[in-house]
């Protein structure tokens, strides 16, 4: 009886690792969590509950941690403007992506470039 539980519960497993997947995988796509709980055979409310249960973070919170860290890689491995950066993961504004970088890293864009 217990195994026939553990399978049924596989595919959700296997659904929200797809989901965490597909977030990495598409973050510099405008994103909606609703869409992406829906393509992925979630409610909205459980996908968000189960997401946090599995990660520790909201949805979001877990696409901006993933546009962040791309962006810092961007930021040392390039010399790119930093409004391009923000265009490639998913965060057009510029103002705002900067505001969010200092929030999460504690430099911001410029600086963090220029650290060794």
């Amino acid at each position: 009886m217990r195994l026939a539980f553990e399978n049924r519960r596989e595919p959700a497993a296997d659904a929200m690792q797809h989901a965490m997947e597909y977030l990495m995988n598409h973050h510099a796509d405008v994103l909606h969590m609703p869409d992406v709980a829906r393509q992925h055979g979630f409610s909205t409310g459980y996908f968000y509950r189960q997401f946090r249960k599995r990660t520790g973070l909201a949805p979001n919170a877990y696409l901006t941690r993933i546009r962040l860290q791309a962006a810092s890689q961007l930021l040392k491995q390039s010399t790119l403007p930093v409004k391009e950066i923000a265009s490639r993961v998913g965060l057009p504004d510029e103002a705002y992506f900067s505001r969010l970088f200092k929030k999460f890293i504690g430099l911001s864009p410029m600086r963090y470039r220029r650290q060794p």
